[in-house]
């Protein structure tokens, strides 16, 4: 990882966002089965299954004629929705606004509206404009971190974020027995084959890489549902703690395999995961799920599914 006083260093850090090159396994993809984390865990055999893929429903909404942050457009479309704007809108746009300002700029809502073509049409996206900006602009003000080192998203600037982060594992035919904290318990059985996946972001953060994924999903009625109990349990309902292990596995061998000198304890930050609804600036806790997977852990899992290890 690069010192902050060693520019060289932060040179060879910068390439770790650049496209690697396929690895020579890769052209055994047509003769060996392409496991995901969504078909891991029904099997449990991994593609994302929040908003993208349906585990946003919406048949437990509330159906009150009063819409806001917490009931409106539950399902995929939103899910795509938030995905699409988390990944495309410009962050630096909220520098110099307030949540007023921010929703009355006019060239920003166009921005916007672009953004959204693709999962809402003109008429959908005006009626839930005003919603629509004020999560977007309460995720990326909520204060993250540590008291003594407290940071935003819309403090990160483009070039040290990588949307939609692609990863492609060799796997081994394997079971293994996963423990995660006492919250999730998993017998992962994988058959030969690869595992793909994409993480919705990956940012630094002083000089650490940090995984964060965004979810649209429904917890309740107000602010006060998307406590850490709450979040906990959709988390166990959607197999999420096995997704986020997963997806630091990937991000672990890519950058073992892409920084020189990368050492997981010193480098990896952890991992976010962004129940949007229920983030906002005057309850920062709400909505936000972190940890740090025990390095351990980790090359537990790459030494149990992996057939070629990192470094090798």
């Amino acid at each position: 990882m690069p010192e902050p006083e060693d520019d060289k260093k932060k040179s060879q850090a910068g390439t770790a966002f650049r496209a690697a090159e396929p690895p020579p396994e890769k052209l055994r993809l047509k003769c060996l089965p392409v496991e995901s984390y969504s078909s891991l865990s029904r099997g449990l055999i991994f593609s994302k299954t929040d908003g993208k893929a349906g585990d946003e429903s919406g048949e437990n909404q509330p159906q009150h004629p009063a819409v806001n942050r917490f009931n409106f457009a539950a399902g995929p479309q939103t899910g795509n929705l938030f995905h699409s704007l988390f990944e495309k809108i410009d962050y630096s746009l909220l520098c110099g606004h307030n949540p007023d300002s921010f929703m009355a700029d006019s060239g920003i809502d166009r921005k916007f509206q672009a953004a959204a073509k693709l999962q809402y049409s003109a008429l959908k996206y005006q009626a839930y404009a005003s919603l629509i900006k004020d999560i977007f602009f309460e995720t990326l003000k909520v204060p993250l971190g540590s008291d003594e080192k407290k940071f935003t998203l819309a403090d990160i600037p483009s070039c040290r974020r990588r949307h939609e982060f692609q990863f492609l594992l060799p796997l081994a035919e394997s079971a293994l027995c996963l423990d995660i904290k006492d919250r999730s318990r998993k017998l992962l059985k994988t058959p030969e084959g690869y595992l793909y996946g994409i993480i919705d972001l990956v940012f630094m953060h002083n000089d650490k890489y940090y995984i964060a994924d965004w979810k649209s999903n429904c917890l309740g009625d107000d602010s006060g549902s998307y406590h850490e109990q709450n979040i906990i349990a959709a988390m166990q309902e959607h197999d999420y703690f096995l997704q986020y292990y997963l997806y630091t596995l990937g991000l672990y061998v890519f950058l073992s395999a892409s920084l020189p000198g990368f050492d997981y304890d010193r480098d990896f930050g952890g991992v976010y995961y962004f129940f949007i609804r229920g983030m906002s600036k005057e309850y920062p806790g709400r909505g936000v799920f972190f940890d740090r997977p025990a390095k351990n852990m980790i090359e537990e899992l790459c030494s149990a599914l992996l057939r070629k290890k990192p470094g090798n």
